[in-house]
């Protein structure tokens, strides 16, 4: 599923597994550059908050930010980070958790109400674990 819809445009609803689903009422608000936006608004952050005031901070930092090749190909790597994951394995494990996929939550609650309407609780565990794995490929 997160295959199908990262960076996926307006017939994203028509990508199996989807496809077979009723999705009717159900948007799709993630793609591509909403991904860049994540990982540059987390390094920003942290690089603001590391910083001296000065007049021109943000500027400063943006610039410095988005001229360098090497900080921009760890934009997606970011995310990952910013859970204290270094590698695919702990990142996929870190999502996980960060959306109440350990023992003691119950996913149900946490999974957005559309989801829940097609999936049961261990469907929905199913997915969210599929969801969390595929988002540690994209980003390692």
């Amino acid at each position: 599923m997160a295959r199908a819809l990262i960076g996926a445009k307006d017939n994203w609803y028509a990508v199996e597994p989807l496809a077979s689903l009723r999705l009717t009422g159900v948007g799709n608000e993630c793609n591509y550059s909403d991904m860049c936006s994540d990982g540059d608004a987390i390094y920003l952050t942290s690089k603001l908050k590391a910083s001296t005031a000065t007049t021109h901070l943000l500027s400063d930092t943006m610039l410095a930010y988005y001229n360098n090749r090497s900080e921009l190909a760890n934009r997606f790597k970011q995310m990952a980070w910013s859970e204290n994951a270094t590698t695919k394995a702990a990142a996929e494990q870190a999502f996980y958790e960060a959306v109440g996929g350990d023992a003691t939550k119950d996913l149900t609650k946490i999974i957005d109400a559309a989801c829940r309407y097609f999936l049961s609780h261990d469907g929905a565990t199913v997915y969210v674990r599929a969801a969390c794995r595929a988002l540690a490929e994209f980003v390692f």
